[in-house]
């Protein structure tokens, strides 16, 4: 087995900057881990998200949303929640808007926004519960991607689940 070279000469130093190292990828994980739980834990109570849905309000309601109508034909949006986060100068937020299918009361998708302090917004689909596998792969894949280096918006992110979950479950 190969033993790592100390590279302080003072072992406890080296010990404590290791364990530091440690600590500091465990709050990344956790960070991550409880993005996922408050995904999951906001949206168990809704219908199935369908792909056509998924690719909707993922990639075609930000090209669409200024044009007129912006919805697409048999569905609306109920708002959810709206959560703003401010550190020092930078000020974020995330918005939630349930897709409600004509004639139904639950929403089957959820849209999620975040808005970056440069003003450049980000649209997601966080798909219900009982979505297909593939969906919430490629939710997870757009998220991933796109907040995988910024810790600020993934606190920004995990304020407005929270917001969101608390507020779903006060109903």
């Amino acid at each position: 087995m190969m033993a790592f070279k100390n590279i302080f000469p003072n072992q406890e130093l080296n010990r404590d900057i290791c364990e530091i190292k440690f600590k500091l990828s465990n709050i990344v994980r956790m960070k991550k881990n409880l993005l996922i739980a408050l995904l999951l834990l906001s949206i168990s109570a809704f219908g199935q998200t369908t792909q056509d849905e998924y690719n909707y309000l993922s990639k075609e309601y930000k090209i669409l949303k200024d044009s007129f109508p912006p919805m697409k034909k048999g569905y609306s949006f109920v708002a959810a929640t709206k959560a703003l986060t401010a550190f020092g100068d930078t000020v974020r937020n995330v918005s939630f808007y349930g897709l409600l299918r004509k004639g139904q009361t639950k929403p089957v998708a959820t849209l999620m926004t975040y808005n970056k302090a440069n003003g450049q917004t980000s649209y997601f689909c966080i798909p219900t519960l009982d979505a297909p596998k593939n969906i919430w792969l490629q939710t997870f894949e757009a998220v991933g991607n796109a907040f995988k280096d910024d810790g600020l918006a993934m606190q920004t992110i995990i304020w407005g689940l929270m917001r969101l979950s608390s507020e779903q479950t006060g109903k």
